[in-house]
């Protein structure tokens, strides 16, 4: 049986993965090929793992990247769930609360998306802060919250490492750092200048870089020695180690499923997007000809959207890898037009 033949799998699972999913799984594995730190699955098992050193890894990265000293943390989500494959990436990978009750979340973003990163940090943060406060409390027990977001790409396209926002009066004076939205890139910047790195950031610069390249660098081990980081190193390479012991079959056969459905996403947004287009140049030259001005071809393209983005949402929710509500956040129709998609099909 399937089960006896992937004895990694846990009750059920069998039925998310297909068999040449498994199967190159088990080889990867065979192969001594390590899980990634820089994946949803590799990253989540890296912090998240009930381990002396998972947590101590924990807490050095939540606190290097929020500027406070964190003597406990907890994460919230640290089970992999099911409904994680066919995803978005990323999709609250690292939500904790840590000391007297501030809340985090470490978003691990791999590639840039279409839509407005800011406004989604923002979404994110407005969600986390609305959680740091229970039902009867004053406001002012609200607690701070970290909205963190780690890019493989540059998300303000100033070639700057770190972005921190937080809310400020018109004269530029603070309102409240209560939320703090951080951005922090992992591809910047590099180490051949040790000295031009500002020493408040070298911590953080040292965890994005560990994240970026895994163990067995000798650059981060040099930057390490460095800024007296060393024991900070040995106990990540030791979380490290630990994490691909148990679980690295049926973390490659997540791994490799989430990629496949996030490709399967792109490729079906962008042939819709190229799509409308295409129809909606057509649609608005032949009506801008009819009528001799600009608002023809406008509102072709407009059509040709629209129409796009009905044929893109019909065609996930074919896939049923996405919740109805992932897909209108992804084709920006809304939930009840989504709703009614659905129920002709």
């Amino acid at each position: 049986m399937e089960i006896t033949k992937y004895p990694f799998l846990r009750d059920g699972e069998e039925k998310l993965f297909t068999q040449d999913i498994l199967d190159e799984a088990v080889l990867l594995k065979a192969q001594n090929r390590h899980i990634p730190i820089k994946c949803d699955v590799g990253f989540k098992l890296l912090l998240a793992r009930d381990t002396k050193a998972s947590q101590a890894c924990l807490r050095a990265i939540l606190g290097d990247l929020t500027g406070r000293t964190v003597a406990q943390a907890t994460v919230t989500n640290a089970e992999l769930l099911p409904d994680l494959i066919g995803s978005k990436k990323p999709r609250m990978d690292i939500n904790c609360v840590f000391d007297g009750g501030q809340r985090a979340d470490i978003e691990l973003q791999l590639s840039s998306q279409m839509d407005d990163q800011r406004l989604r940090s923002l979404y994110y943060a407005s969600r986390l802060y609305s959680g740091s406060i229970r039902e009867g409390e004053f406001y002012k027990h609200a607690r701070n919250v970290y909205q963190i977001f780690l890019t493989d790409y540059d998300p303000f396209h100033d070639g700057t490492f770190h972005h921190r926002a937080m809310m400020r009066l018109d004269n530029g004076s603070l309102f409240s750092d209560r939320l703090q939205i951080r951005f922090y890139n992992l591809k910047v910047p590099g180490f051949k200048a040790l000295d031009d790195i500002p020493e408040d950031l070298k911590r953080a610069v040292f965890w994005c870089k560990f994240i970026s390249d895994g163990i067995g660098s000798t650059e981060l081990a040099r930057f390490a020695r460095h800024n007296g980081m060393s024991e900070e190193l040995e106990m990540a390479e030791q979380a490290y180690k630990e994490m691909t012991v148990t679980e690295e079959e049926r973390a490659w056969a997540y791994h490799l499923s989430m990629d496949r459905a996030e490709v399967d996403y792109r490729n079906e947004l962008l042939l819709g997007m190229e799509e409308a287009r295409e129809k909606g140049l057509k649609e608005g030259r032949e009506e801008g000809r009819k009528e001799g001005r600009e608002e023809g071809r406008k509102e072709g393209l407009a059509k040709g959207q629209e129409e796009s983005k009905i044929s893109t949402a019909r065609n996930l929710l074919a896939m049923k890898v996405l919740s109805h509500e992932q897909i209108s956040k992804a084709v920006g129709l809304t939930l009840n037009k989504i709703e009614e998609l659905a129920s002709e099909l």
